[in-house]
């Protein structure tokens, strides 16, 4: 279960990157910096209760899906 954590929120981080250099890459209109936001967000706060929480397990930590509404 700790990896599945881990793992999301390595996600987070990764398509917020993402999202970030597609911003001003791509031509399809999409809403990359709303996304990127979101996601950084996501990853903020997960990082954020894993520091403060200071376990090795972080089974407390809830990793219930957020729905994201992005143009």
């Amino acid at each position: 279960m700790m990896e599945i954590k881990i793992f999301f929120l390595a996600s987070h981080l990764f398509w917020g990157l993402w999202s970030i250099v597609n911003a001003k890459l791509s031509e399809i209109p999409f809403g990359y910096w709303d996304y990127a936001v979101s996601r950084l967000k996501n990853y903020q706060y997960l990082k954020e209760k894993i520091t403060v929480c200071g376990s090795p397990t972080i089974d407390n930590i809830d990793i219930a899906k957020k729905e994201t509404v992005v143009d």
